[in-house]
């Protein structure tokens, strides 16, 4: 005789069978309309819309909401980008204006500007969007203050003086990014001077002295412009390079609201006649790496390309 606890047991069971045979079904029709969906696909032709089409969607620039901060003065201080795309972005502004310089081509970041903080009062944000090369006005400017938080405890003597300077320390830092960067063009082509030099048909003593000349230069500059590797490897106290003023007349004063001090000042003053006494000695560098690579390439060494 079956109890009843017995009974509802069998009943579940049927139930639990019933349903995993459902399911078994469903996966089987599934299974089958996807099988029919690719085996139709097979048979229709895919539409192609082009090779052109095809490298215009490659090439194409990915959409941006770009946000333009300008000061009272309508001055432009700032431009940030986000992806132009569905959900939230968050985009956060530094309080920081950037001071135009140098950068190379090449360069992924804007790693040689340098910044000073925002100074307080009113300012603006607008929106746009930037599609396929087209800036789009939102409509959404919002006003905003930048407020100071508290009152500096000591008061900058130099104050008057920071505007002047972070314009100077500006051009000067544009300056030596250039000739950096000539200065490295050159150095390049000597290295290659030095393999061209299996390239030459005849006489090799004299160009090969004024290539490997040309070495010495290029280390007693950099010696000049950046300081003495060796000691820099252990530690060792250095004569003043361009590099370490340049350096110290920029540094420290970001980001605080006390600015460049009067040694800031002093280190930009030393930085400026180093660079001054540099750059006759770099023209003259670089106009010997152009005539000696003229000499090369007669003498039967290929012809470089920066």
């Amino acid at each position: 005789e079956v109890t009843k606890a017995e009974a509802a047991v069998d009943l579940a069971k049927a139930r639990a069978d019933d349903t995993e045979a459902q399911k078994q079904i469903e996966l089987d029709d599934a299974q089958s309309e996807l099988a029919k969906a690719l085996e139709d696909q097979k048979s229709k032709d895919i539409p192609f819309p082009g090779w052109e089409a095809l490298d215009a969607e490659l090439n194409e620039s990915k959409p941006e909401i770009v946000l333009v901060i300008k000061n009272s003065k309508g001055e432009t201080v700032e431009q940030l980008s986000a992806p132009y795309k569905k959900g939230m972005s968050r985009v956060s502004w530094g309080l920081n204006t950037k001071l135009t310089t140098a950068v190379k081509a090449s360069a992924k970041r804007d790693y040689s500007s340098i910044q000073k903080m925002a100074e307080p009062g009113s300012y603006t944000v607008s929106m746009f969007k930037r599609v396929e090369g087209a800036l789009t006005d939102l409509g959404q400017t919002q006003p905003f203050e930048v407020k100071r938080i508290r009152k500096n405890t000591l008061t900058n003597p130099m104050a008057s003086e920071h505007e002047a300077y972070y314009a100077s320390i500006a051009e000067l830092t544009k300056k030596v990014n250039i000739y950096e960067h000539k200065f490295d063009k050159a150095n390049t082509r000597v290295s290659a001077y030095q393999k061209s030099l299996s390239y030459i048909k005849g006489e090799r003593a004299a160009l090969t002295k004024a290539v490997y000349d040309l070495n010495n230069t290029m280390n007693a500059l950099e010696r000049e412009i950046s300081g003495s590797p060796s000691k820099a490897e252990i530690g060792e106290k250095d004569n003043v390079s361009l590099s370490s003023r340049l350096y110290n007349s920029r540094g420290g004063w970001y980001p605080n609201s006390y600015g460049p001090t009067a040694l800031h000042m002093k280190s930009f003053e030393v930085a400026t006649t180093l660079f001054e006494r540099l750059q006759p000695k770099i023209d003259a560098y670089i106009e010997k790496v152009q005539s000696v690579g003229k000499q090369l390439e007669a003498a039967g060494a290929p012809t470089l390309l920066d």
